[in-house]
This record gives C-alpha cells, sequence and structure tokens, in this order.
C-alpha cells in the first residue's frame, strides 16, 4: 500500500499548513508538493532544514488561468525560480494553435531559463470548463513542436467541489479522454477523500489537501496494520 501513499501530492496554499504538510510529505516518502508561489522561500528554507530532495513544484495562475502566454510568469516571486517545477493551469476558450503557442513559450522559457531538469506540468481545468474546451488544450499539447508535458492535472480544486462534477465516474472519463489525445501522466484532483477513490480513478498522481492526504494515509496505515495482526 506504500506505493499508493506515494502518488499522493499535497496542495499548501497556506502558510499554517507548510511544516506540517512538509513533514507528512518526508515521513511518507512523497516525492513532490505543491507550494503556493508566496511560501517558495519558506519551503526552500524547510527543504534545506530537514536535507530533503522533495521536489517543490509551483502552481501558476491557479485563480482563473485568464493570463495568455508570458503574463502568466510576470509576477512570480523571486524564489519560485529555486524550486523544481510549475502546473500551470493553461488559457481556457483558446484554439488548440493558440495552446500551442502558450505551452510552447512557457515551456521553453522555463526550461532555457532555469535547466532541462525543470518539471513543466500543465492543468487543463476540467471541472470548471467544457469537456470540447479541455480536448482543445490537450490537442494543443500534442502539435509538432510542443514538448511533452512531466504531467497534466485535472484541475486546481481539491475538495468541497460538487460530486456531479469531481466523482470516480467523472474522473475516469478524464483520464480515458486524455489517453485518447496525449501520451502522458495524469494527475487527478477533485474530491480525492478516501484510498478507495484511489483505487476506482486508478491514476498516476493524486493532488490533495493536506487534511485529504492525512486521512487517506492514516487509512493505509490502519489497513496495513490489521495486516499484521491477522
Amino acid at each position: 500500500m506504500s506505493n499508493i501513499i506515494a502518488k499522493l501530492e499535497i496542495d499548501v496554499l497556506q502558510i499554517n499548513e507548510l511544516n506540517e504538510a512538509y513533514s507528512l510529505s518526508i515521513s511518507n516518502h512523497l516525492n513532490s508538493i505543491i507550494i503556493h508561489p508566496s511560501l517558495s522561500e519558506h519551503a526552500i528554507s524547510l527543504r534545506a532544514r530537514y536535507k530533503s530532495n522533495i521536489k517543490i513544484i509551483i502552481p501558476i495562475d491557479w485563480q482563473s488561468g485568464s493570463h495568455y502566454a508570458s503574463l502568466k510568469l510576470r509576477d512570480l516571486p523571486t524564489d519560485s525560480f529555486e524550486c523544481d517545477g510549475f502546473e500551470i493551469l493553461l488559457t481556457g476558450d483558446r484554439t488548440p494553435g493558440e495552446t500551442t503557442g502558450e505551452a510552447t513559450f512557457i515551456t521553453e522559457f522555463l526550461k532555457t531559463q532555469l535547466g532541462e531538469h525543470i518539471q513543466v506540468r500543465f492543468i487543463v481545468g476540467s471541472i470548471s470548463r467544457s469537456d470540447e474546451n479541455m480536448l482543445n488544450i490537450c490537442r494543443g499539447l500534442v502539435a509538432p513542436g510542443v514538448r511533452t508535458p512531466t504531467l497534466l492535472r485535472n484541475d486546481i480544486y481539491t475538495n468541497k467541489v460538487q460530486v456531479s462534477k469531481a466523482n470516480n465516474q467523472v474522473h475516469s472519463k478524464f483520464i480515458s479522454d486524455v489517453k485518447q489525445v496525449i501520451g502522458v501522466p495524469i494527475k487527478i484532483a477533485g474530491n480525492i477523500n478516501s484510498m478507495k477513490t484511489m483505487l476506482q480513478c486508478n491514476t498516476d498522481m493524486y493532488g490533495v489537501n493536506l487534511q485529504q492526504a492525512k486521512t487517506i494515509i492514516n487509512e493505509i496505515n490502519s489497513q496495513n496494520s490489521l495486516r499484521q495482526l491477522l
């Protein structure tokens, strides 16, 4: 079950959650943690203190994804560029060609400026946008000249999402639809509240908030302890 835990990535958007989320990530051998840009300096300090190799990923334009291409990078704090990668909410209501241009600019800029090791992840906004809009974004990412992103995330939301917009069936359909267009690791977020949900979605990574991570990890550890007793 430990390999299931390793698929979790915690979104940390508030300073009061940072220490606990970082410590939880270390103790459970999570690979990455998503840190709000304003917290990047604190996260880098924590990494140095713990001497950990957890990758720090910075979200970009998560509010609405309304800024196009270079405008998404305009207000990032300098400390953000000392991190390991970025999760960028791509602009909605664009043609596949416009998405191609946006993804190409962002990818080439980040990798040229920060190095080839930088993770460039894209978010399509499947919960807040139409299926056609989401698929147009995916089509834009497979055009010639576009580098394949590190992964593709469905949306920025983790909890308190309408069940009709974020459930096992919706997530499974998203995974299936995306795989028909682009071959890339997929990360799912939105009401991932239990190990059962994770197993039913069955994807590469899961985006959760701190409370969701704690609940899932406790559930898995309890089942492991029960197996050992039996």
